[in-house]
């Protein structure tokens, strides 16, 4: 009898240890705001991502400490019943895309250090070959620098002078001959907006008076100018055409011919030569717009992305998280987390998200 008295009271001493624990265990409550979890030491679980560790489920608790739902944080879709729904493949190939979008989008850094790369590579080509304006005027000034200070050291006239211009308006190198005017000259035209009352439409001007020069070998010197000019801004196969017909002009020709073609690269240009005197202005085939009116052309690319893409590129909702968000959601939902659970439950098994996350997913595309 004592023996059976004894085993009795071990056991309710036991069964009393087991009701404590899970007395004390964490677990799900809910009062009129909503869903909150309670830890094993009483805590409550505050503005930030769960996991139940029951089922291992992640949730995301709201500042208040109320479980979210049918909303998106840091990416992820988190369901009527609080779970945390993995992105899609598709999701996750739309946040690629966007990705590689914003990174291929011009700026100001981006287009002036590809300018400055381009204009290294001139100086060992000696050809300007890009279509857009900076890159294309970043290379000329890079190879105008090389020609007119070789030209200079190779023209002893102190009557001709050299002389440079340069602000944020025009990059201008010229030689001029005292009394005389100027003898080769070649301008940059730096402002892109047509709305800017000094803008310019060609990017480069070039000019060459043959009529000044007398002595043979300031004519050779500055005729390997003129030409080391025309294959940089037009390249080698332009730049050899309009000179060799220059000089054919010079020699016995009208004396007179306009021409509108394109350089190698596909710039267009427009030549006027009468009598010994030849000027060219080239005009990029892209002239890059001001920053205002580029930045709202990528606003409006923006706007053609699908749904879809838009869905998966909403912004964290985790920045901007309001005290009581999740327990307004969750005030409409059924009186149980375990009524919520079957719901996901049923929703798994059958292959389908639950009816009210569905909608919210496709009111949110929609609002996108």
């Amino acid at each position: 009898m004592k023996k059976e008295t004894l085993r009795l009271s071990v056991l309710a001493a036991a069964l009393t240890l087991s009701t404590g624990i899970t007395a004390f265990a964490g677990q799900w409550q809910q009062d009129g705001k909503g869903w909150y979890y309670v830890q094993d030491n009483g805590a409550w679980v505050y503005g930030q991502a769960f996991t139940d560790p029951a089922d291992g489920s992640e949730y995301f608790m709201d500042p208040d400490g109320y479980m979210m739902t049918e909303t998106r944080v840091n990416g992820f879709w988190y369901g009527a019943d609080g779970r945390k729904r993995e992105k899609t493949e598709a999701e996750l190939a739309a946040e690629e895309a966007r990705r590689q979008r914003i990174a291929s989008r011009p700026s100001p850094a981006k287009k002036q250090a590809a300018a400055d790369q381009a204009a290294e590579a001139a100086k060992a080509s000696s050809i300007a070959v890009s279509t857009t304006r900076l890159a294309y005027q970043a290379e000329m000034k890079a190879l105008m620098d090389i020609i007119f200070i070789d030209t200079r050291t190779k023209v002893q006239n102190t009557a001709i002078k050299g002389d440079t211009t340069e602000d944020n308006l025009e990059v201008s190198y010229r030689f001029n001959a005292d009394g005389s005017g100027t003898i080769l000259s070649c301008s940059l035209w730096k402002m892109s907006n047509p709305e800017n009352s000094n803008y310019k439409a060609e990017a480069l001007e070039l000019s060459y008076n043959r009529n000044i020069l007398s002595d043979a070998n300031e004519v050779a010197s500055f005729n390997d100018a003129f030409l080391r000019l025309l294959n940089a801004s037009l390249g080698e196969n332009k730049g050899k055409a309009i000179y060799d017909r220059c000089l054919a002009e010079e020699v016995g020709g009208s004396g007179r011919f306009e021409e509108k073609d394109a350089s190698d690269t596909g710039n267009p240009y427009e030549l006027t030569y009468q009598n010994n005197t030849v000027t060219i202005k080239v005009t990029c085939s892209e002239i890059v717009p001001n920053e205002e009116t580029e930045e709202g052309s990528e606003q409006e690319a923006g706007s053609e992305e699908t749904p879809q893409e838009t869905a998966a590129e909403q912004p964290a909702t985790a920045s901007v998280i309001v005290a009581g968000q999740g327990a307004l959601n969750a005030a409409s939902e059924a009186g149980s987390q375990q009524a919520s659970d079957n719901t996901a439950d049923s929703a798994a098994e059958s292959g389908t998200e639950p009816e009210s996350e569905s909608q919210a997913a496709s009111e949110d595309e929609t609002a996108a």
